[in-house]
């Protein structure tokens, strides 16, 4: 008597494969709208990365974002009412362009969630101290 040599079929690592295949096929059909649609979310210090000087518009570290490495002039927001400075560096906020008008200084590593700072420009000092 001849037994058949033949295995038996295993489904286990093709169902594997099938679920597999139809995962990937779920996530590249989501709907062209909601991939291009900007990300909502509020605000926070950690919009903050280190090596920069960053304001926003409302206390709290909410509102219109601003971050720089260097000398500039504020663009999107005239007064700041949240600062963190991960610059490393003294910065000097003026309310006036290019560095012109009322001044106020951050010492490196300073963060305060509740100031009110016109916001024109930002000057970085050689020292760490206002």
């Amino acid at each position: 008597m001849l037994r058949s040599m033949r295995r038996p079929p295993i489904r286990l690592p093709r169902l594997a494969a099938a679920l597999l295949v139809l995962c990937t096929l779920s996530f590249g059909l989501a709907s062209p709208a909601a991939a291009s649609a900007p990300e909502v979310m509020p605000l926070s210090s950690a919009s903050c990365a280190a090596g920069r000087f960053c304001l926003w518009s409302g206390s709290m570290y909410a509102g219109t974002f601003y971050g720089t490495t260097g000398n500039q002039n504020v663009t999107g927001l005239s007064s700041a009412k949240s600062v963190w400075n991960r610059s490393g560096r003294a910065v000097r906020v003026f309310s006036g362009a290019a560095g012109t008008g009322t001044s106020q200084c951050f010492a490196a590593g300073v963060q305060s969630a509740s100031v009110s700072v016109p916001a024109g420009s930002v000057r970085f000092l050689t020292t760490t101290s206002c």
